[in-house]
C-alpha cells in the first residue's frame, strides 16, 4: 500500500486534448492551482482508502477536466467486490461516498467520476442521445412531465445535454446520489397563450 501511496498520474487537458501544449499544462488541474491539485490527491486517496476497506487492492490514476475529475481504479487483488448487486451498483455507491467526502468542503465542487480499468468516458452514448431525443419529444407533445427512474450519473448528463438542445423542453434532476433521478419537462415558448 506505501508503494501505492507514491504513485500518482496526474494528467491536464486543456483545449487541444490531453497532453497538448496549453494553459496548465504540467499542472495539477485544468489552469493549475493550488484547490485543483488538491481535489486530485484527495479524489486518490479516498478512492485507494474505500476500496481498501472494500477489500480491493487497487491503484489509482486521476484527470482532471473542464467537467469533472476522472478516476480511474485498475484492480490488482480483490474486484470481485464490485460485481455484487446488479448493474455496477458498488461503482455507483462508492462514487457517490467519494463525492460526498471530497466536494464537502468549498465552493469549487467538481464531480469525481470512478471507473474500472478505464478513464470515464467524455464522449456520448448514441442510442442514450436518441433515447433523450424520444423523451423530449413526448414532453413536448403530451404537455406533461416525464420521470426517468434513477440511471447512471454519464447517463443523466447525456440526456441533459441531448434534451438542452431541443425547442419547447427542459430537464432537472431531483434527489441525492444513486436515488438522483432525472425529470424532462415540457416548457411554454414566449408568445404561447
Amino acid at each position: 500500500m506505501a508503494e501505492q501511496n507514491e504513485k500518482l498520474a496526474v494528467e491536464v487537458e486543456s483545449e487541444g486534448g490531453p497532453g497538448a501544449p496549453g494553459p496548465g499544462v504540467g499542472e495539477a488541474g485544468v489552469g493549475g492551482g493550488a484547490a485543483a491539485s488538491e481535489r486530485l490527491l484527495r479524489a486518490r486517496e479516498v478512492v485507494g482508502r474505500l476500496c481498501a476497506l472494500l477489500g480491493a487492492e487497487v491503484e489509482v490514476e486521476v484527470r482532471d477536466t473542464a467537467e469533472a475529475v476522472g478516476c480511474r481504479i485498475e484492480v490488482r487483488r480483490g474486484g470481485d467486490v464490485f460485481e455484487v448487486g446488479p448493474r455496477g451498483q458498488v461503482l455507483e455507491a462508492l462514487q457517490y461516498l467519494v463525492n460526498r467526502i471530497v466536494n464537502r468542503d468549498g465552493d469549487e465542487r467538481k464531480w469525481i467520476a470512478l471507473e474500472i480499468g478505464a478513464f470515464p468516458e467524455t464522449g456520448s452514448d448514441p442510442s442514450m442521445e436518441a433515447m433523450a431525443r424520444r423523451l423530449g419529444e413526448a414532453a413536448r407533445r403530451f404537455g406533461k412531465t416525464l420521470t426517468v427512474v434513477p440511471i447512471a450519473a454519464r447517463d443523466r448528463r447525456i440526456v441533459h445535454q441531448t434534451v438542452g438542445g431541443m425547442d419547447g423542453v427542459r430537464t432537472r434532476s431531483e434527489g441525492e446520489g444513486i436515488l438522483r433521478r432525472l425529470l424532462v419537462e415540457p416548457v411554454e415558448e414566449p408568445g404561447e397563450d
